[in-house]
């Protein structure tokens, strides 16, 4: 997102590209092949979700794509393992691997494969919430100019929650090298999830001094999100993204929540490879 946003896998294979100029005409996803690209910049996001205030931190990250034809691929990288086994111009599914790198409540944030940890000393007393690997399902449906997106993330471990997300992918042309894209959606979460980030259980209500807060299943957040791709060259680009953030339903209510409105963004520039 930012993310979601930040990562710290380096694809090594950059210095390996050559001058293939992307996928053939009408090709929709990854080029044929090995293809890839690095990611440098930075981020800035709140130091959890709630928070007041906001942490900068660099980025490092990147993608390696592997389509052996015009169907399945496969990409490791910065949002984990995905495997996509349909991409057309009617829509796409895919299944993927990540991490949920939970929360800490100190400052105290120790380096992550996914940047790091989200927390705070204004938490002291909360506990962790353990990192856990995410399995998802995903997947759009183009509507004319637009896309339908969605997509389900269940924690294998720690607080084994669900997420389901769904947004409307708005894309806009600016010029013929740079392309604007706004996403607004909502995200929904079981009892787990909210229970693990926004509840107040009475043991941590003593450590902590926040009220006792039972989180429920619901409306978790409506998001807008700012997407902005411009190439400089066949291999460099430059990268944008904005997230905006409304905490909704017991997430907003909780105690712990100092600010229902966030935002969180990412400027970085990108070196595309094909080989």
């Amino acid at each position: 997102m930012l993310t979601s946003a930040a990562a710290l896998s380096c694809v090594a294979l950059a210095s390996l590209a050559h001058a293939q100029d992307g996928p053939p005409p009408g090709w929709v996803g990854p080029a044929p092949g090995w293809s890839g690209g690095v990611l440098m910049g930075a981020a800035a996001a709140p130091e959890f979700e709630g928070s007041r205030h906001t942490r900068v931190q660099p980025v490092l990250g990147g993608e390696v794509y592997y389509r052996p034809g015009a169907g399945a691929s496969v990409a490791m990288g910065s949002r984990g393992l995905v495997w996509t086994p349909r991409q057309t111009t009617a829509g796409s599914a895919s299944l993927g691997l990540s991490v949920d790198p939970g929360r800490v409540d100190d400052d105290e944030r120790k380096l992550t494969p996914v940047g790091r940890r989200p927390g705070s000393a204004d938490l002291r007393g909360m506990g962790e919430v353990k990192m856990t690997a995410l399995v998802s399902a995903s997947g759009s449906l183009a509507l004319g100019p637009v896309s339908l997106t969605g997509a389900v993330r269940q924690a294998v471990s720690s607080h084994r929650g669900t997420l389901v997300e769904a947004g409307l992918a708005l894309p806009w042309q600016l010029h013929r090298h740079a392309k604007l894209t706004i996403t607004p959606g909502v995200t929904w979460a079981d009892r787990k999830h909210t229970q693990a980030y926004f509840g107040v259980t009475p043991r941590q209500s003593a450590a902590s001094g926040f009220a006792v807060f039972d989180a429920g299943a619901g409306l978790k957040s409506q998001q807008v999100v700012f997407d902005f791709d411009m190439a400089f060259s066949r291999h460099w680009h430059l990268n944008a993204l904005l997230r905006v953030q409304r905490l909704a339903g017991d997430a907003a209510d909780s105690p712990i929540i100092q600010r229902t409105r966030q935002a969180s963004g990412m400027l970085a520039l990108r070196y595309e490879f094909q080989l």
